[in-house]
């Protein structure tokens, strides 16, 4: 066979390969489209992706307020060579009470993969960043661990965890923020109530929390209109921010955790 057909016949099933390549199941899938990094499910090789934000995650199905699924993974080409990607964790983790979600009673998230590590604080942590395979692609699964803080135990339920994932290549702009919802001994119905707030106050009505006024900044405009509106109830009350018919501790929370944060 010439040397000019057995290239051409590697060429195409290296090209058949990359276009039609394995996904991991159940991982987060990253793709690029106009500049940014999106996140979702499906494979966008075969025009099956369909973006999405929210992920859920279940700790101690291998050992106890642990997991390392989900994971992240992208087709070969994706990213470019060399580069790392890294992630930033947005905002403090939070606990659902069934209604909203809430300040946790002291438990915190730790992520990491081999020496590289982080802890959730009050607000924005910056995390690590891991270099993109030769090929393009980046493939990981950090450890999650839900630690115990000043609480006598861990609290069952829901907890919410935000980041974002950004590449190092410079033309490429961050994910919008993903939601990451952790079951610790929840029920399913809890997760899904949990989701679906998430979806509805964090991106159908896409904003700030504790950005009161809409102005895009959560500064001392914000604080005084809880503080004016401290331990009333009703409908439609501007110092409400987790809608939940009542001005109290949890609304001052959210807007004290984000104080300072703007678009």
């Amino acid at each position: 066979m010439p040397r000019f057909t057995r290239l051409a016949i590697i060429a195409c099933a290296a090209f058949s390969f990359a276009a039609h390549a394995q996904l991991h199941s159940g991982d987060i899938i990253l793709h690029t489209d106009e500049g940014r990094i999106l996140t979702g499910i499906g494979n966008p090789g075969a025009g099956t992706f369909e973006e999405r934000q929210i992920f859920t995650a279940i700790l101690g199905t291998s050992f106890p307020n642990f997991t390392s699924d989900p994971g992240f993974d992208c087709l070969p080409g994706t990213f470019p060579v060399p580069s790392a990607n890294g992630f930033n964790v947005l905002d403090a983790l939070w606990h659902w009470d069934g209604e909203t979600f809430v300040p946790t009673a002291g438990e915190n998230m730790r992520i990491s993969l081999g020496p590289a590590n982080v802890t959730t604080s009050d607000g924005f942590v910056a995390g690590f960043t891991l270099n993109v395979a030769s090929n393009g692609s980046w493939h990981r699964h950090y450890s999650f661990f839900l630690q115990q803080g000043a609480a006598p135990a861990i609290a069952d339920g829901v907890y919410l965890l935000q980041l974002e994932i950004y590449n190092t290549g410079g033309a490429l702009e961050p994910t919008e923020p993903i939601y990451m919802l952790f079951n610790q001994n929840a029920s399913a119905s809890d997760v899904d109530d949990a989701a679906a707030w998430v979806q509805a106050n964090f991106i159908d009505e896409p904003g700030i929390p504790g950005d009161l006024n809409g102005d895009g900044v959560v500064d001392f405009a914000d604080l005084s209109i809880v503080l004016s509106q401290f331990g009333m109830e009703g409908d439609d009350l501007d110092g409400d921010a987790n809608g939940d018919g009542v001005v109290d501790f949890t609304d001052l929370s959210i807007v004290l955790s984000n104080f300072g944060t703007g678009l």
